[in-house]
């Protein structure tokens, strides 16, 4: 996690262990709040890897399970990395911005995906780079975020999986009540004070992960489901 975005969300109530933010205070009222109310949550157990080059496209195609070919600028979907055996590597949303490509997975497994990426890259014209530092993430969930995320000055995307450019980063919908800010590091704190909705830790959103029906592979899941076990069909 970014120094200054940590120092932020300590002197903003945050409680943070092993790099993460665990809770605001109150976990079980934060769980609470997450099944109603419009919260919102520095999803600091997630990372980024960016992939840039002409033949991003090309080397993604042929390392993930989704279609990456057919993935619009302006949007995202789900996709995973499998070993030889079909075993799940890592999980990914992956985002699509001009001719680069963003690979949010969690933030356990990005050193070790970026390196063993790396060795198959050979040839292909394109870079791997760690952005997690650069870029935190603020996912916002509930009945009105799309209405805090407006009042906040946000593009709302219209569409599930839509990405829209706000306040300097990016701005992507999960589906019809949440949504998540890729900002940078300066926008940030700014972002936070403007969302009118509740502060919570990770697990609140990890909760609300689980009841989308959204898997998470990490480094203590890496390599036990196939992707149909995980709804990746």
């Amino acid at each position: 996690m970014n120094a200054n975005w940590q120092e932020f969300l300590c002197a903003s109530g945050a409680r943070i262990e092993d790099d993460q933010v665990r809770h605001f205070g109150d976990p079980a009222a934060e769980l609470h709040a997450a099944r109603a109310a419009t919260i919102m949550s520095p999803l600091s157990h997630l990372g980024l890897l960016e992939l840039s080059g002409p033949d991003a496209a090309t080397f993604l195609q042929s390392q993930l399970t989704s279609d990456v070919r057919h993935l619009a600028d302006g949007s995202a979907q789900h996709s995973a990395w499998c070993s030889a055996k079909g075993r799940m590597l890592a999980s990914f949303l992956v985002l699509r911005c001009g001719p680069d490509y963003l690979l949010q997975l969690s933030a356990d497994l990005v050193p070790f995906v970026r390196q063993r990426l790396s060795m198959f890259v050979l040839r292909s014209r394109l870079s791997i780079t760690d952005r997690s530092g650069e870029r935190p993430l603020i996912g916002v969930a509930g009945p009105q975020a799309a209405s805090a995320l407006v009042a906040a000055g946000l593009p709302v995307p219209a569409a599930p999986l839509g990405v829209t450019t706000a306040a300097g980063g990016l701005l992507v919908r999960l589906d019809s009540n949440r949504f998540e800010i890729l900002a940078s590091v300066d926008a940030a704190p700014e972002l936070w004070r403007r969302l009118q909705a509740r502060p919570v830790g990770t697990a609140a959103w990890q909760w609300l992960d689980i009841q989308a029906g959204v898997p998470l592979i990490s480094e203590r899941t890496r390599e036990e489901f196939v992707p149909q076990m995980a709804g990746f069909e």
